[in-house]
């Protein structure tokens, strides 16, 4: 295993946040406002990101293009802390499923997705849409049908929907415009060694890579990673406090392989555990938690970890309907996700648990 950067996620993400004015300075400075006592660390790693942003600043972009391909798509019932990485938008309909291809160019991972079939192509956006993988059965069709009635079923907006079906439709012309608004970004990350190269540096020194480095993942994640397959982990540039994980267990040995995206702020974050608790944050969790349903939920995972169609069954649920539950008990922290055989199992997160606890203790009882 050997740590690189991954230029098409930098660059979605850096793209991401200078369509919706979410700059990773101003992050940056918030996070380090909210944290004093570590204001120095957080600046340092922050400093290359910063760096890099400006010059991808300099890089002249077509603004309508931007907004069409980068504008998220919102949630009807919009979370007021939005979700990490490069968020869900057109571009993450063309490129999520390319996060574990392990190609060489841009070009050349382009020409792979140009030359998708009908078929394909709409697996590659039913897999960007969909929040968990037991509603991709071993039966689907791929059809536009199918995809047209799934869309239908999710909590995003009319206008979004009518967003997500012409670029479908007009696959070819959308995807070249996107190509070309995102090829000098990627080029540019992937030229920038100079810069994030202190990232790569710190990531060596913070987490050497040996055999056990997927069981020290394990651990700072808090969660499971796939087992019996390859991993490979990716310092998170723009994405510095977050971390994401992409899964693929499409080979014929059926081993999972999983790319790691970690900031290099994460680890920190989770030890300082000094950000301050505010009532908004706190009634985000409890809001989470507030549907009996969900209680119920997370009463039926305390034992055992189970998957979405499972869980349907055992509390007379549609799927659609527990897939909606547990997306929000996934954004609150209170359950985690773990692919195993082509289903997502969900997990009860006692940490997760523990944290809302102590959130609301610090909020009203502290001294």
């Amino acid at each position: 295993m050997q740590y690189k950067i991954n230029p098409l996620l930098e660059a979605m993400t850096y793209l991401n946040r200078r369509a919706n004015g979410t700059p990773a300075d101003e992050f940056a400075a918030e996070l380090a406002e909210n944290n004093p006592a570590h204001r120095a660390r957080i600046e340092s790693v922050a400093a290359p990101v910063v760096m890099l942003q400006k010059k991808l600043d300099a890089i002249p972009v077509d603004e309508e293009s931007l907004r069409l391909f980068f504008g998220e798509f919102k949630n009807e019932s919009s979370s007021p802390y939005p979700a990490p990485g490069y968020g869900f938008n057109a571009a993450a309909l063309f490129f999520a499923e390319c996060l574990y291809w392990d190609c060489t160019s841009f070009d050349a991972l382009a020409a792979r997705c140009a030359a998708r079939t009908k078929e394909e192509q709409t697996m590659a956006f039913l897999t960007a849409l969909l929040d968990s993988c037991e509603m991709l059965h071993d039966d689907c069709d791929d059809d536009f049908a199918q995809f047209f009635d799934l869309l239908n079923k999710k909590c995003i907006a009319a206008e979004a929907k009518l967003t997500i079906i012409d670029m479908l439709t007009h696959y070819k012309k959308r995807f070249e415009s996107l190509c070309a608004l995102m090829r000098p970004f990627v080029a540019s990350t992937a030229e920038s060694t100079d810069i994030f190269r202190p990232v790569i540096d710190e990531f060596n020194s913070l987490y050497p890579c040996s055999a056990d480095a997927g069981a020290h993942f394990e651990e700072l994640l808090n969660t499971k990673l796939p087992q019996g397959g390859a991993l490979t982990v990716f310092p998170y540039l723009f994405g510095f406090d977050k971390y994401m994980c992409a899964f693929n267990n499409r080979e014929e040995n059926d081993d999972f392989t999983a790319n790691l995206f970690i900031g290099a702020l994460y680890g920190d974050l989770r030890r300082m555990n000094t950000i301050s608790v505010s009532p908004r944050s706190v009634a985000h969790l409890a809001k989470a938690i507030s549907d009996p349903s969900r209680l119920e939920l997370l009463c039926a995972i305390r034992a055992k970890p189970a998957y979405g169609q499972e869980l349907a069954e055992r509390a007379e649920l549609f799927p659609t309907t527990v897939s909606h539950h547990m997306s929000k008990l996934l954004d609150a922290g209170f359950v985690e996700s773990v692919p195993e055989q082509g289903k997502n199992y969900y997990i009860l997160s006692k940490n997760g648990v523990r944290h809302f606890l102590k959130s609301v203790e610090q909020l009203l009882l502290a001294d």
